[in-house]
């Protein structure tokens, strides 16, 4: 067996440009809720922005709005989400193949995507090899990503040391190897590539086929 697949007894993926690319439909209901809204009549939004919770995004891309508007945004924009079909919402390539290969292996999911469409997004397109999803309405509203690590250490009783954890946002790296995993970082996902490299990742990939390839070596 490939040595960096046999030092390993669990995989953590994060969701959102690491297994799925989800920005055409999160865009597009984004930029609904801003409309629908009327707080903001035209606004670009990038990729890049996605994989923050919403709040966070909607702090981002129109920090001088009022707190009243943001929180109708919020409503509109999950609204609008959590009622999509997900028809433009895609495995990326690889992904199959990777789970595949890892059949056996103890799987998980760690995602600021709320529990609702990320449920339903799992259920479409047929994921159901993973043993737990963490997402921050777990628990409570407002679990942050340190948290779901921690929560999914201690439910799921995993070893950190013989765990990988797989995001692509500085986010993902900086809070798996706080909670003593070992990471790799995705550089081709929707994060920052320079802010992954700055939280010094274990492994550093371009997507999950070069990372399929790696555990492919023997």
């Amino acid at each position: 067996m490939n040595q960096i697949l046999s030092q390993f007894e669990s995989y953590v993926f994060d969701l959102d440009g690491t297994l799925i690319d989800s920005a055409p439909d999160v865009v597009r209901s984004l930029k609904l809720a801003y409309i629908k809204s009327g707080a903001v009549r035209d606004i670009e939004i990038s990729d890049s922005v996605i994989g923050p919770t919403i709040d966070v995004i909607i702090d981002k891309l129109t920090p001088y709005l009022k707190p009243v508007e943001k929180a109708e945004i919020i409503d509109l924009y999950r609204s609008f989400y959590d009622s999509n079909s997900f028809e433009n919402t895609k495995l990326y390539d690889g992904v199959e193949e990777l789970l595949e290969l890892l059949a056996g292996k103890r799987l998980f999911v760690v995602t600021n995507k709320p529990k609702k469409p990320t449920t339903n997004i799992i259920n479409k397109i047929g994921l159901s090899m993973f043993e737990m999803i963490v997402c921050p309405d777990s628990i409570h509203d407002k679990m942050k990503k340190k948290e779901m690590f921690s929560y999914l250490i201690e439910r799921a009783k995993i070893d950190p040391a013989r765990t990988l954890s797989i995001g692509d946002a500085a986010s993902d790296i900086i809070n798996s190897k706080q909670n003593g995993m070992k990471t790799a970082g995705i550089l081709g996902g929707y994060g920052s590539p320079d802010e992954i490299r700055t939280a010094n990742p274990d492994i550093i990939i371009e997507n999950l086929h070069e990372l399929l390839h790696m555990f492919r070596i023997t």
